[in-house]
């Protein structure tokens, strides 16, 4: 179901926008589910750097998939489902964490490409490579996957919060190699909350 944000998720949009507006952003992503998209927004217009960039739209981003039950609050769901062992078509978490892989592999290669063209040769040779800053917007039960699936391909050094929620920013240092495997590349750094909490 793809619904537009409520009042409580536009005030925590506008204050996660607050939080980041001089931040450097380079790369905005986002679910194609409208709340996320309109979060997206709201970043890039208060950001005073990125005005000017265009959010890339990623199904790989999209929220769980809960199928008949799309729509039905999480609470509710869960009780009915130990009532009734609702069949519902749900998204496995399995299939999300897929979707997190490929979303990865996406951003990976167009960053990569945008990069190699930003990159500036030294005189000894060596590559200078400028960091770029990224910012995802997409759904809690997509993210807890998304930090799971990084735990699972060790590629996520440190991380200690269980989940993940509403308009919540986390800050992570990922190196992006040409390397086939990758082990512990990912170095979470900080956390950011907005004030605005969520009613629902």
């Amino acid at each position: 179901m793809d619904i537009e944000l409520n009042d409580t998720g536009i005030l925590q949009a506008t204050e996660i926008g607050r939080l980041l507006k001089n931040e450097k952003v380079d790369y905005i992503y986002s679910s194609k589910l409208k709340r996320a998209f309109t979060t997206a927004e709201y970043i890039r217009q208060q950001n005073i750097n990125s005005k000017e960039i265009d959010i890339s739209k990623n199904e790989w981003l999209n929220e769980r998939g809960y199928g008949s039950c799309e729509g039905m609050h999480i609470s509710e769901y869960r009780q009915k489902n130990e009532q009734e062992k609702l069949e519902c078509g749900v998204e496995s978490i399995q299939h999300v964490r897929i979707r997190c892989g490929n979303f990865c592999k996406d951003m990976h290669a167009q960053i990569k490409k945008c990069v190699k063209l930003q990159n500036t040769i030294r005189d000894n040779g060596s590559i200078s490579c400028t960091p770029v800053t990224v910012i995802v917007v997409s759904h809690g039960a997509y993210f807890n996957q998304l930090v799971k699936y990084f735990k699972e391909t060790n590629q996520l050094a440190q991380f200690t919060s269980n989940s993940i929620e509403n308009c919540e920013c986390h800050y992570f240092s990922y190196a992006i190699k040409d390397n086939a495997k990758l082990k512990n590349n990912i170095f979470y750094i900080d956390n950011i909350k907005p004030v605005i909490k969520n009613d629902n």
